[in-house]
């Protein structure tokens, strides 16, 4: 009764940052060059004529006799669902634990509230594609013609899914290190070759239907990053100016997690947020700290996956340990059998050394050594 009761109570967590969310997404800045109706039109310019998953999607929904405000909205409100479910599953995948995701989902919100600007219709469709596609690779064997597809959607909707790609690889090749099987590593390249070449696929396609474009904006955008962070003067403002406007205070507290031991997943978090922050200077403005709120969902995944170290599942460490028994089988050969995995990865917490104790086998004695109390 009580797991029903702490469901029913996480359904109301994200059916609330959902309404809050789209609450904010209501108040920001509209600009001709982001609604739907002029990029399914072929009229917008780059980038944002080449993001046309919502444009199709508002397309075939007006076609039906939907009015064209109400599918726009419609929509956004479909894919700000979509995101707090994909980033919830793939919390509680992390974390086994309820609490933990409902509370990183506030988290999730409170990070991502402070940097809605403009009416960007792509923004949570594409962390909840990054949700989906880092429970997918992060399985023993990748469901990889699954992830094929969701790399064709994902790609019709932002050029940013190659962040994913990178961070796929990356973590399966970290993964692949130490195993001896040299079959799972080839269904891997294989995997994700094909995934790649689906997203390129895609989007070459989308840039030779409409064309080369001008960007809408100046598209370097390094200086007035370097400007932001240096506007304040002096050491602390512009340290205080990059922890806040590098991802909203979040990458700091994820690099906390991974330098405690405590963070999960840390190749495909590194490589996710190193690509994103490194690409996100040179073309993007970290003002608008939008443009993180997918590396916010793949870091705070990072960060529940300490609780199934600490033992803060609602059940207990049972839990936790159902959630270790499930990593233990993410790579054949990276330990001898999963307690051995769970013994070292629990090594530094204060339950995991209890477990330890219980089930570490007691010597039997020596015939031929007397036994002596001391």
């Amino acid at each position: 009764m009580k797991r029903v009761v702490q469901w029913i109570l996480l359904t109301v967590v994200i059916a609330a940052a959902a309404v809050k969310t789209y609450s904010l997404w209501t108040t920001t800045i509209d600009a001709r060059e982001m609604m739907p109706a002029v990029i399914a039109a072929g009229q917008a310019q780059a980038p944002n004529q080449y993001r046309v998953l919502v444009p199709l999607l508002w397309r075939g929904a007006t076609s039906l006799g939907v009015g064209a405000d109400a599918a726009d909205r419609g929509i956004v409100a479909v894919s700000i669902v979509f995101c707090y479910a994909a980033l919830a599953a793939a919390l509680y995948r992390s974390s086994g634990s309820l609490p933990v995701t409902a509370l990183c989902l506030i988290a999730f919100y409170g990070a991502a509230a402070s940097g809605f600007w403009f009416r960007y219709r792509d923004t949570f469709f594409d962390a909840g594609f990054t949700c989906l596609g880092m429970q997918l690779v992060l399985e023993r064997r990748p469901a990889w013609g699954r992830y094929a597809g969701l790399s064709a959607v994902a790609a019709l909707n932002r050029e940013t899914w190659l962040f994913s790609l990178i961070a796929a690889t990356i973590s399966r090749r970290a993964d692949a290190k130490g195993t001896e099987d040299s079959g799972w590593a080839r269904r891997d390249v294989i995997g994700l070759a094909g995934a790649c070449l689906v997203a390129a696929a895609v989007l070459i396609a989308v840039r030779a239907q409409y064309g080369a474009r001008p960007y809408h904006y100046d598209l370097w955008q390094y200086s007035n990053n370097v400007r932001l962070l240096l506007v304040a003067g002096g050491f602390r403002a512009v340290a205080g100016q990059a922890v806040w406007f590098a991802g909203s205070g979040l990458f700091v507290v994820w690099l906390m997690f991974a330098l405690a031991g405590r963070a999960s997943h840390v190749p495909f978090v590194a490589a996710f947020a190193g690509s994103l922050l490194a690409t996100g200077f040179l073309v993007s403005n970290w003002a608008e700290t939008r443009i993180f709120i997918p590396a916010y969902a793949v870091m705070l995944v990072s960060c529940a996956g300490s609780s199934a170290l600490t033992g803060l599942d609602a059940d207990g460490p049972r839990g936790a340990v159902t959630v270790l028994a499930r990593r233990a089988s993410v790579a054949p050969g990276r330990a001898s059998s999963a307690t051995d995995w769970m013994r070292r990865a629990t090594s530094s917490s204060g339950w995991g050394r209890r477990w330890q104790r219980r089930s570490r086998p007691v010597p039997a004695a020596s015939p031929s050594v007397p036994s002596v109390r001391r």
